[in-house]
């Protein structure tokens, strides 16, 4: 009898494994900024995320076990030198972010996604939906009403400001992309 009962406990376990979700590759975080009076957007991605997920059969609880500590002297725009600039908001310290909270299914929601830089931290909820396999969610967020990254944004300004027209924004519009197995 006790066989029976592991050798069912074996199978049901292995079983639900076979349905977990898990994510397929490095997912993809790009953000658009924008520059000059008419909000002109500068798009480019994070290459280096320190992306951690576990696998999980519960889509809920699969999202959130999503984390990021990006460094963001790894900012692609294609230009080297804007990269450095941007690089400079961030003063060296990584940007954290991670899903706390999710209410949906394998095919949208909402999840909540707090993110961290110098210490100062505010949670966004966004809307996601899943098609094609891939997970999409997009935030928006203000560098300085958000994480006080005041002094840091001011002399990105001031570096970019031959290229910027003198206007730099501190709004970002950040999206992740992840292929979902």
């Amino acid at each position: 009898m006790k066989k029976i009962i592991s050798g069912a406990l074996v199978t049901s376990i292995l079983a639900a494994s076979a349905f977990a979700f898990s994510v397929d590759g490095n997912p993809s975080v790009k953000f658009v900024g924008y520059k000059l009076a008419n909000k002109t957007a500068v798009e480019g991605t994070f290459k280096d995320l320190g992306f951690k997920s576990a696998e999980n059969a519960n889509f809920a609880d699969f999202l959130k076990t999503f984390e990021f500590n990006i460094d963001p002297k790894n900012i692609d725009t294609k230009l080297p030198d804007r990269d450095k600039r941007i690089g400079m908001i961030f003063d060296g310290n990584a940007i954290t972010a991670k899903i706390v909270s999710v209410s949906g299914d394998e095919k949208a929601g909402e999840a909540e996604v707090e993110v961290s830089v110098k210490g100062n931290s505010k949670s966004y909820k966004t809307q996601y939906t899943v098609e094609d396999g891939k997970l999409k969610a997009k935030i928006g967020i203000d560098l300085l009403a958000d994480l006080k990254l005041n002094e840091t944004f001011e002399k990105y300004a001031a570096s970019a400001k031959p290229f910027h027209g003198g206007k730099s924004y501190p709004d970002v519009e950040i999206s992740l992309e992840a292929k979902i197995k």
